[in-house]
């Protein structure tokens, strides 16, 4: 049997055993007859509330807990003690993007490393210290710690932050990203 095959029915099988577990969940047997509701029967019909709209987009969140820049919609409260939030926005082979401002809350535990500055004296790399905890450096600087590790291409599975590593928290707009570059260690 081919591997192509192979892949073919293990999938076949997996869908089967969803379907199995699904029907098996809602009080059906797996021989029920599938049967598709007419439009007097579906809930928005018997209640009159208005049918779903054509559109099946999502809108974004809205709200005083939100926030939107440069169309990305995020939370507007950072975590820990933050009281604002930023995140690195990051388009799959362009550049990253700061949203937001970065904020040191002072060092911690988990993120006691020094803080390197840009020109204009703005927060721009972290130095990973022993002991260091990537969600802790988010909350340090108040910046959605995941965007930070996906830009810095940090994130598990075996790719996690070490001593000495230089986290860009500030990502040079003029440089493109991508996620299939490979980790620069820092020059000492």
């Amino acid at each position: 049997m081919s591997r192509v095959t192979r892949i073919a029915l293990g999938a076949m099988a997996g869908i089967a055993g969803v379907a199995l577990g699904v029907t098996s969940m809602t009080g059906c047997s797996a021989s029920s007859e599938l049967r598709t509701a007419s439009p007097d029967e579906t809930d928005a019909a018997s209640s009159g509330a208005a049918p779903l709209p054509d559109s099946t987009t999502p809108s974004p969140p809205s709200g005083p807990d939100t926030q939107t820049i440069d169309g990305h919609t995020f939370s507007a409260i950072g975590p820990g003690d933050c009281a604002t939030n930023a995140m690195v926005a990051i388009d799959r082979e362009g550049p990253g993007k700061l949203l937001g401002e970065l904020t040191d809350m002072g060092a911690s535990e988990y993120a006691a490393g020094p803080v390197g500055y840009d020109e204009h004296g703005r927060i721009e790399t972290y130095t990973v210290q022993p002991g260091d905890a990537l969600a802790a450096i988010g909350e340090r600087f108040c910046i959605d710690y995941i965007t930070v590790g996906i830009h810095n291409h940090r994130m598990p599975p075996g790719k996690t932050i070490q001593p000495g590593d230089i986290l860009v928290l500030r990502p040079d707009p003029t440089v493109t990203w991508s996620p299939d570059d490979g980790y620069a260690a820092p020059n000492p």
